[in-house]
């Protein structure tokens, strides 16, 4: 149904119970101008007239009208349940809305407010929808929010929330929860969007598998300068900033408490954590044409995270990071104790532990030995599996026999390689059964991780020599006639897989055999790792004990 604003106004003639004219006019211009009626989206087509001629009290479910009552700044806690789309009716607008909703998360960011809500209000392809969603600001915020609203409300619908979380994360998850369009900005409110963002961004979404659309950045306040990231391995490096537009289906498909984990340090990037957690699920990341404005300014939190030189563990949130545990298991009963002894003590949150086994004995009793063991430890992500790689026993008998040696270094790469396959995570920490660490030692090994680490390894020593199972970058094993320096983490030639934590994207892109340039398949990860940008690390402050 098209019509004109100015003619519907001239030639409407009020019921009884109609609103008066001029309210008519107001609201058919703001249909006029609506993006559900320019994309054949509104339902109301048949009775369009109708409704604008409700009672005031009534309005159109997509848009605000001018004299429709607005919610009054709440704090979020004590917000309306009604003020919350039930999913059935979250289902209805997301339907009837193929639009995007923005949400600008500020904490006293007032003085930057305005031009932040006025590039949303001068994008070519209008969102469906405004969230500001405050973060306990002590300044002017509420009231500079609250003045746009009242100036704007008649362009789109425009709502101001008010909360205390003291972190991003959970400012995002309640603009998540209030938002009902299928696609969801979250605008940092001293940042402003590009006047195509909207439109150049949507575009990309017409792949089924693209969960976020991101962008280059251009810098304005104290720095300025266009950023260009490229695509990498989101799991190593950052390229998609706090401001690209993410699919709801996407968010949907992640349980809402990992990417919007309570009690987020100020150090930690929430946005890299909850773009991880979708590329994790399969969602594909695209590149717009579109522009984010970033400011920089010595208040923001960018900024203060690198005057306080924060480490990658925190800046990478990985303390919420799922990590695989590998165990395998060779048959040593007498190790079985010790080691759900360990397992019942170590740090690392279960609920972000996938333990993997790998039962090799090829022996029935011991495996029902090992499920006994592990049932009684609650991990809740856990799972036993038997592998034939080698003649049972093998693991105990005399190293020193060339027959034995050479059987064992056959084996080995048959379970490493398994193991890769079994992994789900980025970080897959290996455990063999007869190595006892300290109980904080995966917190430890992961403290070690940077974009370009790939292995974290914890100190122990050989069961046979006074060596320890690690060596330079010449070859040479460290050893009482080569101890390694003062207790540090540093970058070594390779280690043993006794205790080590492995970037397994980077893994596995090798694979593990005993064949060239040496007969052991440690060394030959270690030495192909050092033709790739990445570096292996032992911890020497993290010393285990070697059965």
């Amino acid at each position: 149904m098209r019509f004109s604003a100015k003619h519907s106004a001239a030639v409407y003639s009020p019921r009884p119970g109609d609103s008066p004219a001029e309210l008519f006019a107001a609201r058919a211009a703001t249909c006029r101008s609506c993006l559900h009626r320019s994309a054949h989206t509104c339902t109301l087509a048949g009775q369009l007239v109708t409704v604008l001629a409700r009672d005031p009290a009534t309005g159109c479910p997509a848009r605000e009208w001018a004299d429709s009552p607005h919610p009054e700044a709440t704090d979020a806690a004590l917000m309306d349940v009604a003020d919350q789309p039930t999913p059935a009716v979250r289902a209805i607008l997301l339907k009837e809305r193929p639009a995007v909703s923005v949400a600008i998360i500020t904490h006293n960011y007032g003085r930057f407010l305005r031009e932040s809500i006025e590039s949303v209000l001068a994008q070519t392809l209008l969102p469906a929808e405004l969230l500001i969603v405050d973060d306990a600001s002590r300044d002017e915020t509420e009231e500079i929010a609250q003045t746009l609203i009242a100036k704007h409300r008649t362009a789109m619908r425009i709502r101001y929330v008010r909360g205390q979380w003291g972190h991003a994360s959970g400012a995002r998850r309640l603009a998540y929860e209030l938002s009902t369009s299928p696609l969801i900005v979250f605008l940092d409110g001293d940042d402003k969007l590009g006047p195509d963002y909207l439109a150049q961004g949507v575009r990309l979404f017409e792949g089924s598998d693209v969960g976020l659309v991101t962008s280059d950045l251009e810098r304005f306040g104290d720095a300025r300068g266009k950023i260009h990231h490229a695509a990498k391995n989101i799991e190593q490096q950052n390229f998609a900033h706090s401001g690209s537009i993410v699919r709801r289906a996407a968010l949907d498909s992640v349980p809402t408490a990992e990417l919007f984990p309570e009690g987020m340090k100020l150090t930690e990037h929430h946005d890299w954590h909850c773009w991880r957690g979708l590329a994790r699920a399969g969602w594909r990341v695209a590149h717009s044409p579109g522009m984010y404005h970033y400011r920089q300014h010595g208040a923001s939190q960018t900024d203060a995270m690198r005057s306080r030189r924060a480490e990658y563990f925190d800046l990478a949130a990985l303390r919420y990071q799922p990590i695989t545990l590998f165990i395998p298991l060779s048959g040593r009963r007498e190790k079985l104790l010790s080691l759900g002894v360990f397992l019942d003590r170590q740090t690392w949150p279960r609920d972000r532990m996938r333990v993997v086994i790998a039962d090799t004995s090829q022996r029935p009793e011991f495996g029902r030995e090992v499920r006994e063991l592990f049932s009684m430890l609650d991990y809740p992500d856990l799972r036993i599996y038997s592998q034939a790689v080698a003649r049972p026993k093998i693991a105990d008998d005399d190293r020193f026999n060339d027959f034995v040696r050479s059987e064992v270094r056959r084996a080995m790469p048959r379970i490493y390689n398994r193991a890769l396959r079994e992994c789900s995570t980025e970080y897959l920490w290996i455990l063999e059964d007869d190595v006892t660490p300290p109980d904080d030692v995966a917190e430890r090994l992961m403290r070690g991780m940077a974009p370009d680490v790939a292995s974290v390894s914890a100190a122990y020593r050989s069961r046979y020599h006074d060596h320890w199972h690690a060596w330079t970058h010449a070859g040479e094993s460290y050893s009482p006639f080569l101890a390694p320096p003062a207790r540090q983490l540093m970058p070594v030639g390779g280690n043993g897989f006794g205790c080590v934590m492995l970037r397994q994207s980077v893994a596995r892109r090798h694979v593990f055999q005993c064949e060239s340039p040496t007969s052991d398949y440690d060394p030959n990860f270690y030495f192909w790792l050092a033709s790739t940008p990445f570096r292996a690390l032992v911890d020497w402050r993290v010393e285990c004990h070697h059965g």
